[in-house]
């Protein structure tokens, strides 16, 4: 956070007016399309969760019952970090 007001003290006066504004709840100057790529990669991620919802039940119970259930635990771990981004 210092660093992002350290940036905002050292940049331009008249874009930190906009960027304190932004920061402290304005959302007046927000347009709907800044959201398409935040929509794109949620529905992606929840459809990839929804496929996995079995898998990753199975994986709270814990590794050693996964791994007798015939799941890759180490290549599921790895797409669940890959969907986390």
């Amino acid at each position: 956070m210092s660093a992002a007001n350290l940036l905002i003290f050292l940049g331009d006066p008249r874009a930190s007016h906009t960027i304190i504004f932004w920061m402290l709840g304005g959302l007046s100057l927000a347009e709907w399309w800044y959201l398409i790529y935040p929509l794109a990669v949620l529905a992606t991620d929840g459809l990839w969760l929804l496929a996995r919802g079995t898998e990753l039940t199975a994986l709270t119970v814990g590794d050693e019952t996964a791994a007798s259930l015939g799941l890759a635990i180490e290549r599921l771990r790895i797409e669940i970090f890959a969907c986390r981004r």
